[in-house]
């Protein structure tokens, strides 16, 4: 399992959103290689847990990145990295807010 702790880095004095923190750190490590297509995410529960945030704010980030296009749902199974990304995806960082 990947250092998640060290990996992704949350502000909570932050005026911008755990949930859009968490995507501002997941989506580099899409686009460098560390997530690599169609490898899975942590678990809601996990993620939760090794953050210390809620279940409720993960699974708004993770619906943002599906949204975004980084990530794919599958059913009974969970949040995979989305298979088939663009070109221009991994080259660019999408961010929501300046942290």
């Amino acid at each position: 399992m990947l250092p998640y702790k060290s990996l992704i880095q949350l502000n909570r004095d932050s005026n911008v959103s755990l949930y859009v923190q968490l995507c501002n750190s997941f989506i580099p490590l899409i686009t460098n290689g560390t997530f690599k297509p169609s490898d899975i995410l942590p678990s809601t529960r996990v993620l939760s847990e090794l953050t210390g945030i809620s279940r409720n704010t993960v699974k708004v980030e993770y619906e943002e990145l599906m949204s975004q296009g980084w990530a794919e749902s599958v059913e009974r199974k969970g949040i995979f990295v989305l298979s088939k990304l663009l070109n221009s995806q991994k080259r660019e960082n999408t961010i929501l807010f300046q942290m």
